[in-house]
């Protein structure tokens, strides 16, 4: 049985969900140049980073748009065992997205600190702590949806009529996750020796820490919406939420692959020309 949904519900899944997609398509073509240049024609990307990038961005990039067509009143002629395996597949393929979307920051942050080998311990254990509690609990919320999930041939589009008690805990894990990563990046700025305070905030500011700390909103709104919203309503929070995390990371690894081509490309003599793109990279 169909459960009957306010209509700002049914707008917010269906407008959201769209969101979504045009946010991750729009900054895919604004990153287009800088992907092909830094990533495919990029020797020293290697086949590791390019797969990181692969999967990152267009297996992510997929599933956003997947969701949107479940969500977003284009389905046709689907039934209640198909939203019950969306819901499955939501689940699993959006908790290893993000778990290598954030990945990528655990990176970011134990690159600023120096590769010490203590921080590289603390960022390690963190992160799989994060992922084990966020993938548990993850897919314990797509088992207890699974009775309250049903395909609207009206609505053309899956439905939800009741909230897991797990889905707050995995995105109260996520803001968890994104407030140590300000920390830790906080924490590496006033580390440094430094004879002002404006070269603290230019430290952040270098460091990602705004980028960092957007996410963690994200993730803060996120929580939120799971604990006070509707269950449509948290369902196509956090794919706009995952949006924004596919958008971030991408930025990022496009970010150290151009960093990494600068400082592999000084040829002998000592002497390197840097254009304006790769400049602004560099800063």
């Amino acid at each position: 049985m169909v459960a009957a949904l306010p209509v700002t519900s049914v707008l917010a899944m269906r407008y959201m969900s769209a969101v979504a997609v045009a946010l991750i398509l729009y900054d895919h073509c604004l990153t287009w140049v800088d992907e092909v240049r830094y990533i495919w024609f990029n020797p020293q990307a290697g086949f590791g980073g390019r797969l990181s990038f692969l999967v990152n961005r267009y297996a992510t990039e997929g599933m956003i748009i997947f969701v949107a067509y479940m969500l977003g009143g284009s389905s046709r002629g689907l039934d209640n065992q198909v939203c019950r395996n969306f819901i499955w597949v939501f689940a699993v393929i959006g908790s290893v997205s993000i778990a290598l979307q954030q990945f990528s920051m655990v990176v970011r942050v134990y690159t600023l600190w120096d590769r010490r080998p203590k921080i590289k311990w603390i960022v390690i254990i963190a992160f799989a702590i994060q992922t084990a509690i966020t993938t548990v609990f993850s897919i314990l919320a797509a088992v207890q949806m699974q009775p309250h999930v049903a395909y609207s041939p009206v609505l053309h589009m899956c439905t939800i009529s009741e909230k897991p008690w797990a889905l707050p805990v995995m995105t109260g894990t996520l803001a968890a996750f994104g407030l140590f990563i300000i920390l830790m990046t906080v924490v590496n700025a006033l580390d440094r020796p430094y004879q002002r305070q404006a070269d603290v905030v230019n430290a952040l500011l270098r460091d990602g820490a705004f980028m960092f700390g957007f996410i963690f909103l994200l993730t803060v709104a996120n929580f939120l919406m799971s604990l006070l919203g509707s269950p449509s309503d948290c369902l196509v929070t956090l794919v706009v939420v995952w949006s924004m995390y596919r958008l971030v990371a991408s930025r990022m690894e496009l970010r150290v692959e151009a960093i990494r081509l600068i400082r592999f490309s000084f040829p002998a003599n000592g002497t390197f020309e840097v254009d304006d793109e790769l400049e602004s990279v560099w800063k």
